[in-house]
């Protein structure tokens, strides 16, 4: 039983196969529904209308333009709502018979979920008037926004990107942030984690600057960042 969605048809577009994890992705309440009926109907009609004259142009030249290839395209599920697949196009041959040919295909649909969360993100980010800093658990920087250029007095990201938050603080401070960072992966105990306080800061020039800080622990595939 394969885990991905899978979908076969023969050389006319007929379903011939529809596994369950099809039936899910596709949102049918059972296999019947579509076994035998033409492909097309799991197509939006813009694609749909085309499917037919995809297939017989492939049986006379035999030039592949999706087959063995992973391609992003639009699919229909049962309710008529349209959402993003990839999908790879397998044919399956044997003497004297008609082609079948095979689909595996991926739901896309958290991974554009995703995109659009992030794009979110990343113009909150940008055109927020406060620093924000994300380091991961070795305190090595990991993002900026222009705010945090403005502030330390830094001319380009790549100044601060890969390196340790240390150096933006204050060499008594910074001697021991390491430890901190391992205790708290070690414990678990937050003492700066999820609090607001007022701290030192060192800019670039070396000059000390009193900040108020608040750090928050958010999980990214799975590693937590700060």
């Amino acid at each position: 039983l394969s885990p991905s969605p899978l979908v076969a048809i023969d050389d006319r577009g007929t379903i011939i196969k529809f596994n369950k994890a099809a039936c899910d992705a596709f949102r049918y309440e059972n296999i019947e529904t579509v076994m035998g009926r033409n492909v097309k109907m799991l197509m939006p009609e813009g694609v749909a209308k085309n499917h037919d004259g995809y297939l017989i142009s492939y049986k006379k030249t035999k030039q592949k333009t999706i087959i063995d290839t992973t391609n992003r395209v639009q699919a229909k599920r049962a309710d008529g709502t349209v959402f993003p697949v990839e999908i790879m196009v397998k044919e399956i041959t044997k003497l004297g018979r008609e082609s079948t040919y095979l689909s595996y295909l991926r739901d896309l649909t958290l991974d554009e979920e995703m995109e659009t969360a992030t794009k979110v993100v990343d113009t909150i980010c940008e055109l927020s008037a406060a620093c924000i800093i994300i380091i991961d658990l070795r305190g090595t920087i990991k993002r900026i926004n222009p705010a945090v250029l403005k502030l330390f007095r830094y001319s380009t990201d790549e100044e601060l990107l890969g390196k340790n938050i240390k150096m933006l603080t204050p060499p008594h401070i910074a001697k021991n942030h390491d430890s901190y960072l391992s205790e708290y992966v070690r414990t678990g105990v937050k003492t700066i984690v999820n609090s607001r306080r007022q701290v030192p800061a060192m800019l670039k020039d070396g000059e000390i600057l009193q900040v108020t800080i608040s750090v928050e622990e958010v999980q990214v595939e799975g590693e937590a960042m700060y």
